[in-house]
């Protein structure tokens, strides 16, 4: 089974921060160790802080995306599950926040269609009502007000990648559509929740399009109103971090996890602590002068967008100290 991550700059926070390198490290070494191999659907704004991560395959087909629906932040997604469905393989997308201590169970990821969870309530939790009232045209959303259900899409993928491509395609289409423009690009929607578009768009579409042709979804989890999620998440050895990302306790968590897997930590704050761990490497760079190598190396953080002008995003160190020693190295690879 093939396995994919993917990441729209456009659609998300820009070029991925630091712990989100750490997220995306952790979850694709963790897929990898389970399935043997992970596959990066991005844009070229995204790849220079992911494309080293241990990856089989990196592609930026994201940046032929149209910025204007960032809105939608859903569509680098879409567009990887046709991108997956189209090379016929069965195939599974995890999110890149997904954590896969064990490997799935067999008789889902065996099954044609499979996906995370089914969520309930979706008109409190998508704004469904307000949905139907402002967009044009529904698609194969027409004629389904009542709607009762959505997949969530921490896991989606399956056997049947020709039911997948169609379903997903008539999910593009039904974005791009000409007469739908304003709503899927037009402001936010103080009525409806930031996520609306994007989680109609791929979960709730999806869902309503596989009921329609009669395709049973089989799931990981209980249904999202199921108070012991969690218990059985952990017990299936399966994590989803969802909007706790920012969570100091979680982001220790992710930390230690890559340690202990031996795996480099992107977003641990080392500016002061490379000075005081490397006192004789600091003191060196201090009375060091400047070579054609250094200066070429500090003209390529001068070009780099994880560069502060004076430490690096990534590994914090202090970038005018840090070239002068010829065996320090960017993080990022690029000297």
């Amino acid at each position: 089974m093939q396995v994919y991550h993917s990441y729209w700059s456009a659609g998300y926070a820009g070029t991925p921060h630091p712990f989100l390198v750490d997220l995306h490290r952790l979850s694709a070494y963790l897929a990898k160790k389970h399935y043997g191999n992970i596959h990066l659907v991005t844009d070229s704004r995204a790849v220079e802080s992911l494309g080293n991560l241990g990856y089989d395959s990196v592609s930026t087909e994201l940046d032929q995306l149209p910025t204007n629906y960032a809105r939608v932040w859903s569509l680098g997604k879409i567009w990887t599950y046709i991108h997956a469905a189209s090379k016929g393989q069965p195939f599974m997308h995890i999110d890149y926040d997904v954590l896969l201590w064990k490997p799935l169970p067999v008789e889902m990821t065996s099954s044609p269609l499979f996906a995370e969870r089914i969520e309930l309530e979706v008109n409190k939790r998508y704004g469904v009502k307000r949905f139907f009232s402002q967009c044009p045209n529904p698609h194969d959303l027409a004629g389904a007000e009542d709607l009762d259900g959505a997949i969530n899409a921490g896991i989606v993928g399956g056997h049947n990648t020709d039911f997948l491509r169609e379903a997903y395609s008539k999910a593009w289409d039904f974005v791009m559509d000409p007469v739908n423009v304003d709503y899927m690009t037009g402001p936010p929607d103080f009525h409806s929740p930031s996520w609306a578009r994007a989680t109609i768009a791929e979960q709730l579409y999806f869902y309503h399009y596989a009921r329609k042709h009669n395709q049973n979804i089989v799931c990981l989890l209980n249904t999202l109103l199921n108070r012991d999620k969690d218990k059985e998440a952990s017990e299936l050895g399966y994590t989803h971090i969802w909007g706790a990302k920012s969570n100091k306790e979680i982001r220790a968590k992710v930390l230690a996890k890559c340690r202990e897997f031996g795996l480099p930590v992107a977003s641990e704050e080392r500016g002061v602590k490379w000075l005081a761990k490397g006192a004789v490497k600091a003191a060196q760079a201090l009375i060091l002068e400047e070579t054609e190598q250094s200066k070429a190396r500090l003209a390529i953080c001068g070009g780099c967008d994880q560069w502060t002008g004076t430490t690096c995003k990534v590994c914090g160190c202090f970038t005018k100290l840090k070239v002068k020693i010829p065996e320090e190295k960017c993080p990022l690879g690029k000297w």
